[in-house]
């Protein structure tokens, strides 16, 4: 793999490898680089584009430090262009990043596949639109603005444009189990799979026995009936009756979109499809605003300047235009009344750009332009959003960085942004953007700050992504130096970098106090299970969380507040899938268990294997006493197997014999096992009751014939051979040569079948396990052989430390061609190196583009809740941009818990806490006082009875036990707790107490909410 393909590791485990490198080879003009265009050629920058040519001859101002992430004020009356150039060209040295001076001519558009135009006019957009429609092959052309809390962007690709993935995701395949004989075929699938074919994707059919005309390798057309059928366009009542097997494949076909120019799209802007509508609770606002578009151009092409700031004349001005355009259009965009204020809000602030809004149509519009390639489905033409709910109406214009930001949400809001206390757990890419937004915005640059922490380092496959960091930046603290350039961008910010993970683990640093100065906090983490925990603490300590989550160019955000709305772990999160033991071990159907399966073998070669030896080097003894000691008869035979087979493999001194070592395990695993699979299972086994055995997911292998002239055969010697050289410290060799030329003359063992153990779905059909005898025997034979081999020559090893991204130590080498070679075993379709080290390493995608846009919507909804807007004005957020696709739904309410009159489980009613209570909720106790103390309150002011009382897993009172009962009653709560759980955590001063207890008036069992016992102030 080469270094650029690791540098884009994620980029590629979003959008491919094809796509990848035809991004390479796209070269693009960007005109307009204040925040907007800036944030477009950022994005495409680390995308990896061939040339981005830069274009802006105006000269940088104060104001433009509000959205320009590179430019000091030591950069005012500088070209923008020139100041910029060389921050950009850091980002990523493989892409050329020039600039272009003057006027925008037809040499210059044809020599770039597209050009992208922001801070334009009516007839520069026109001109150059036509310009790139004239040339051949014609250049794509994109237009963006983002006027203060309103934009657009206009997408040209030209006529007949292909795309040839639409929305992104893996083609599918499925194991048939039956094919109707009617008009139409209807096929059905393995009940263990779901089938997520729609209506007018195309499949192919293979190894399909009987109805064998399917097998034709012709594209066929579905129709979905349920998740375990589908149609397909033929009749199939003349074909042969379908016996069994067959695998049917998704096609993608090419899909062609014909775009329509500017000029007569901007008039009929719906031609082609309606509007994305993203929030439906601002119905018919896009058709609004595309005529907003219309007015403010006119005002533009008729004064030569946007509408001023704030100027009522101007945006009086713009919407008699707006009903002018209206009265002499052919189409009145679905507007049955013009809404003024939607005119006079866009005009008021057109002449703005501030931070949120810029990075979110800056990584829109870059998304487009990697659509280019024929990924994705592009927007068909316009798409128009808003954040009308920003605007302040005592909003002021001052002559500051902040000049744009203020005069949208005034002087008050500025300051409220300055002044708050924020956490933010993370500083990769999210991390990255959000440090961008909060120190343009202002956001910690007054008496407020910021803490950031991270215990990740800085690596090379950040890069692309990851904006803050560049090459000499790797193996940094990714918190310190996102912060360093943080406090770069903007002087004013107030922030401090921490190295720690926040978990239990931390507590004494994340304390009480540390938490209580906060005023919100944003999660900026990768996995769920940091997030589940950071929104358990926002919960406990009552606040706002700002949660947003991204995958390839799908993402989320959601507004968590107290009291008012569902929490983050309140949402079911997607769980991964565990595959069937004796679906790895003995029936893959899917390429990932095949990747599964010889991830684990990895681990168990190169890690576990070395490990056990060197346990037994250490204490030989002492190992064999502690082996003596188990219980499981084939248990120790398991561990004995594993250590024969290493104190063997430590003797051995050569490269060569590590060759050997190599060529012995590719013919046990995929020659010897599958010959002695089938030996018990041959092909026409049955079941009990008569069918076939294999049959449905279960895939009839056939051993694998070495040949040293297949990759994947190679490979696996090369891998396995270099990684046994790894663990026994001796000098590896790459050269394929010579390992073909040792590894033919290997002569490997004779086959003998051996006994297969499997777990089957029936149980009638269960293969006999060893017996407690047989393993008694084999282990006795075992330590006997153990306990007689010489350890003269016998060295220990070193396990292996799986990396994925050092694609020089043969880890995802082995694991693809040893998935590969499983999978040929089992006629599974084979996959590319890169997707299986994305499976195997369980690599996020990631894009740039994506992590902006979210970022900027995370940013938009915290200054909402900085303003005090009330919960209907905020938005959660859902979006895929490869659809194109983005939904503003208002944030879910708390769930309230009710009481139940009749609980099926108890038989009986459970009331709720206060007639009903939300996670957020707690009951607050006043300590210090002793057990018996808090029982008393309880029962007297709560009116509850406690049967049991327990702070996590530790039991502090039980209403039920006799030991030391009255004792405990006179214990001091905290100090209890302590003594039984032996936390030393300091800073505390409350903990979280479960309560079980019935109501004190009729013995119904409660339904409570926590309670917090503060035990000092």
């Amino acid at each position: 793999m080469s270094s650029q393909d690791h540098l884009y590791s994620r980029s590629i485990a979003a959008i491919g490898m094809t796509t990848q490198k035809k991004l390479f080879t796209i070269r693009v003009l960007i005109s307009g680089l204040r925040g907007v265009g800036l944030e477009i050629a950022k994005n495409l920058i680390l995308a990896g584009l061939n040339t981005v040519t830069l274009h802006d001859d105006s000269i940088i101002s104060l104001y433009d430090l509000g959205t320009n992430f590179y430019i000091s004020e030591s950069h005012i009356n500088q070209n923008r262009a020139e100041s910029v150039v060389s921050k950009l060209q850091e980002l990523n040295p493989n892409v050329s990043v020039n600039i272009h001076k003057g006027e925008i001519t037809q040499e210059v558009i044809s020599q770039h596949s597209l050009v992208l135009l922001t801070e334009s006019d009516g007839a520069t957009l026109r001109r150059v639109n036509s310009i790139c429609r004239e040339l051949s092959p014609q250049v794509g052309f994109v237009s963006v603005e983002a006027w203060g809390v309103a934009g657009h962007i206009f997408v040209d690709f030209g006529d007949n444009f292909e795309v040839s993935d639409r929305n992104g995701t893996d083609l599918k395949s499925y194991l048939i189990t039956n094919i109707s004989k009617s008009n139409p075929g209807v096929v059905m699938i393995d009940e263990k799979q779901r089938q997520m074919l729609q209506n007018g994707e195309y499949v192919r059919f293979k190894e399909v026995e009987g109805m064998t005309p399917l097998n034709d390798g012709r594209e066929r057309m579905v129709t979905y009936i349920d998740q375990h059928s589908f149609s397909i366009d033929e009749d199939t009542t003349e074909y042969p009756d379908y016996v069994k097997y067959g695998i049917v494949e998704e096609v993608r076909k090419p899909f062609h979109y014909d775009f329509r120019p500017y000029e007569v799209s901007i008039k009929n802007p719906e031609e082609l499809k309606p509007f994305i509508q993203s929030d439906y609770s601002k119905e018919n606002r896009p058709p609004h605003l595309h005529l907003a578009m219309l007015a403010i151009r006119k005002f533009q092409e008729v004064h030569g300047f946007l509408p001023e700031v704030h100027n009522e004349d101007h945006a009086n001005l713009c919407v008699i235009y707006a009903r002018e355009i209206r009265e002499v259009s052919s189409q009145e965009f679905g507007i049955d009344a013009i809404d003024e204020s939607i005119i006079k809000n866009v005009a008021k602030y057109a002449r703005l750009q501030i931070p949120p809004v810029t990075s979110i149509f800056g990584g829109i519009a870059a998304q487009e332009v990697i659509k280019f390639t024929g990924k994705f489905t592009p927007i068909q033409q316009w798409f128009h959003i808003d954040w009308f709910e920003l605007i302040q109406p005592t909003a002021s214009i001052v002559d500051s960085r902040y000049h744009d930001l203020q005069a949208i949400i005034g002087e008050e809001g500025v300051n409220k942004l300055k002044s708050v206390n924020l956490f933010m757990v993370g500083s990769g890419a999210l991390g990255c953007e959000l440090l961008k937004l909060f120190a343009l915005s202002g956001i910690c640059c007054g008496s407020g700050e910021l803490t950031v922490t991270d215990d990740d380092n800085i690596e090379v496959s950040n890069l692309t992504r990851q904006f803050l960091f560049n090459m000499t930046n790797v193996g940094q603290s990714k918190s310190e130096c996102a912060t360093r350039i943080a406090k770069i961008m903007n002087p004013e910010i107030n922030v401090t970098a921490l190295k720690n993970r926040v978990c239990p683990e931390t507590e004494n640093l994340f304390n009480d106090r540390f938490w209580g100065k906060l005023n919100a906090v944003f999660g900026a983490v990768d996995n769920v299970h940091a997030r589940v925990y950071v929104d358990s603490k926002c919960v406990w300590y009552k606040k706002p969380l700002f949660e947003s989550g991204t995958e390839g160019t799908k993402a989320n955000s959601q507004v968590i507040i107290p009291f008012l709305t569902q929490t983050y772990s309140d949402i079911p999160q997607m769980s991964e899938e565990k595959i069937p033991e004796c679906t790895l071990k003995s029936f893959p159907y899917a390429i990932s268990h095949c990747i599964e399966w010889s991830r684990e073998k990895l681990s168990d070669y190169f890690t576990s294997g070395p490990g056990e030896l060197n346990k037994y080097l250490e204490n030989p003894e002492a190992y064999m006493q502690k082996l003596r000691s188990m219980r499981n008869a084939a248990m120790q035979v398991t561990q004995l197997k594993q250590l024969k087979e290493y104190l063997e493999l430590s003797k051995i001194s050569s490269f060569d014999d590590c060759i050997a070592v190599a060529r012995q395990k590719l013919n046990e695993l995929f020659n010897e096992e599958i010959r002695s699979l089938l030996h018990q299972f041959p092909p026409d086994a049955k079941w009990s009751e008569g069918g076939d055995f294999w049959s449905g997911t279960r895939r009839l292998p056939e051993p694998c014939i070495f040949d040293t002239e297949k990759e994947d055969h190679i490979g696996f010697i090369e891998a396995y051979a270099n990684l046994v050289a790894f663990n026994l410290n001796i000098p590896q060799n790459r050269d394929r040569n010579y390992i073909k030329e040792v590894v033919s003359k290997v002569q490997v063992r004779e086959f003998v079948p051996r006994k297969v153990y499997i777990q089957l779905e029936n149980s009638e059909d269960q293969q006999p396990q060893p017996t407690g005898e047989t393993d008694i025997k084999l282990r006795e034979e075992l330590l006997s052989w153990t306990e007689g081999f010489s350890l003269e020559n016998a060295k220990p090893m070193t396990p292996i430390a799986f990396e994925k991204d050092d694609d020089t130590n043969f880890h995802i080498d082995f694991i693809h061609t040893a998935s590969n070679l499983r999978a040929n075993n089992y006629k599974i379709s084979t996959i590319e190196r890169h997707k299986t080290k994305v499976i195997a390493g369980k690599i996020i995608p990631a894009l740039a583009t994506t992590t902006a846009v979210i970022a900027g919507i995370g940013v938009a909804e915290f200054i909402k809740y900085t303003l005090e807007l009330e919960l209907e004005k905020m938005r959660d957020s859902f979006m895929n941009l490869a659809s194109p696709f983005i939904l503003f739904p208002e944030p879910r309410p708390a769930i309230v818990i009710k009481s139940v009159e009749y609980d099926e489980i108890l038989a009986a009613p459970k009331r709720a806490y206060n007639d009903g209570f939300t996670k957020w909720d707690d009951i607050v106790i006043d300590g210090p006082c002793t057990m018996g103390e808090l029982v008393d309150t309880l029962k007297e002011k709560y009116k509850v009875s406690p049967l049991q009382i327990a702070c996590g897993k530790f039991c502090l009172f039980n209403q039920y036990s006799r030991d030391n009962k009255d004792e405990l009653l006179k214990r001091e709560v905290y100090e209890l707790y302590k003594e039984i759980s032996g936390d030393k955590t300091e800073g505390k001063t409350s903990v979280g107490l479960i309560l079980f207890a019935v109501s004190v008036e009729d013995k119904a069992q409660m339904m409570l909410p926590p309670l917090k016992y503060i035990f000092s102030h």
